[in-house]
């Protein structure tokens, strides 16, 4: 969790961290869950 993002791949603003939830600050570990555009079926 930073102020600034310079690398959205792997950084979240405090503003969007706390969005997720209220105990995030600065420099902590935020973990999003997230689903691949791609992401199917294999069968």
């Amino acid at each position: 969790v930073v102020e600034s993002v310079d690398n959205p791949m792997e950084q979240i603003s405090l503003r969007d961290a706390l969005k997720i939830s209220p105990i995030y600050s600065c420099g902590d570990l935020a973990e999003v869950e997230v689903t691949p555009k791609n992401f199917g079926r294999i069968a």
